[in-house]
């Protein structure tokens, strides 16, 4: 688990956000990344479980997304309006900036999320 996920996810939690999970693998570790969550005490309201590249498909209407696929994140740009780039090493070949806003921890996400708030 990254450093400050869980903390953040229960902050959010805490203020009333719904968690949504999308993750892209298999069908059949539904259950094994259902046990890990509650097992790991991660709080969300839904998982969806998708293809790689085919998050952004997904029926869900989200005011934010977080996400570390360039793919899904250029896919959802077309869907939602704020999309962060949790950034790691295999998402550096496309240069973001003006489309989607990359974050480097947990806490920037946070700060974006009070930021959104605040300015409704």
């Amino acid at each position: 688990m990254i450093q400050g996920a869980k903390e953040t996810l229960e902050r959010l939690d805490s203020q009333g956000h719904e968690i949504v999970i999308l993750t892209a693998r298999f069908d059949d570790l539904n259950s094994v990344t259902r046990n890990w969550l509650q097992k790991k005490g991660i709080p969300y309201s839904r998982l969806i479980q998708s293809k790689q590249g085919e998050k952004h498909l997904a029926e869900v209407d989200l005011d934010l997304v977080v996400e570390d696929d360039l793919e899904d994140a250029i896919g959802w740009s077309k869907k939602v309006r704020n999309i962060l780039v949790y950034d790691h090493p295999w998402n550096q070949s496309f240069n973001v900036k003006g489309l989607i806003k990359r974050v480097h921890s947990w806490n920037d996400i946070f700060e974006e999320v009070q930021q959104l708030k605040a300015a409704r």
